[in-house]
């Protein structure tokens, strides 16, 4: 059987990844990888991904698909890659997958083997983090409390609850840019923060999880997971006064 591939990118926060994923007899593997420290999105996102696409010889009509993570995360990040991905989807033909960014995360972390619970946590601003609670003993990270934004002391409490239903298990260990910067608050609930594994997603698990699952059945309905409104919808409810996308009250 001849190898598919997919390219794999996540922008959910300020570090860019984009690879590919080499489908082969129903395995995946990640091949050409690239990443960057970004500001904005846009800036670097194509060259990254012409540049991972030369390195595995491939053009963009040789893809099988392309993996998106779809957050949660930075807005206009997310809006950014989900909105590169549909582009290349529609212009080649070829299907999309959405993959949650929090669900790349723990298996990233999950790769050093050290926890049966991962609960990847990431910066979501105005002092609240994006976190999730995951069972990682297979390569698919399987969901056992729903994902969630919340303020740290809040997100500490609630993976606690949920970790504490699986008592059984190992864990939880949490990885990510907001476990980090709010370490102190979850390890006031005896919450192992891990300084030393992957902080942000990454392509290589995007990839891979979308192997595993069908692709977005309708292109066109794609979007990302924000979990909460944005500073626009927050300032403005009822859209945009006397604009054009004003909503009536």
């Amino acid at each position: 059987m001849a190898a598919q591939h997919l390219l794999a990118l996540d922008t959910s926060t300020l570090v860019a990844s984009v690879g590919l994923t080499t489908l082969t007899g129903g395995r995946a593997r990640a091949s050409a990888q690239a990443e960057s420290d970004v500001k904005n999105h846009s800036d670097q996102l194509l060259t990254m991904i012409d540049g991972v696409l030369g390195e595995g010889g491939l053009g963009a009509d040789d893809l099988a698909g392309v993996a998106v993570g779809a957050g949660p995360g930075s807005f206009t990040g997310l809006r950014i890659g989900i909105s590169t991905a549909k582009g290349l989807c529609f212009a080649t033909g070829s299907p999309l997958w959405l993959v949650s960014s929090l669900a790349a995360l723990a298996r990233d972390a999950s790769l050093r083997g050290e926890a049966d619970i991962v609960a990847p946590v990431l910066d979501a601003r105005r002092g609240e983090v994006f976190f999730g609670v995951y069972d990682v003993r297979e390569d698919a990270p399987r969901a056992i409390a729903q994902e969630a934004v919340a303020g740290p002391a809040e997100a500490a409490a609630r993976i606690a609850e949920a970790a504490g239903q699986n008592l059984n298990l190992r864990g939880p260990a949490l990885a990510g840019d907001g476990a980090l910067l709010y370490a102190e608050a979850f390890e006031e609930r005896d919450l192992r923060v891990e300084r030393a594994c992957r902080q942000t997603p990454s392509a290589a698990s995007v990839g891979a999880l979308a192997a595993a699952h069908p692709p977005v059945a309708e292109l066109a309905r794609a979007a990302p997971t924000y979990l909460r409104p944005s500073e626009a919808e927050r300032k403005y409810p009822q859209g945009n006064p006397g604009g054009a996308f004003s909503r009536a009250p």
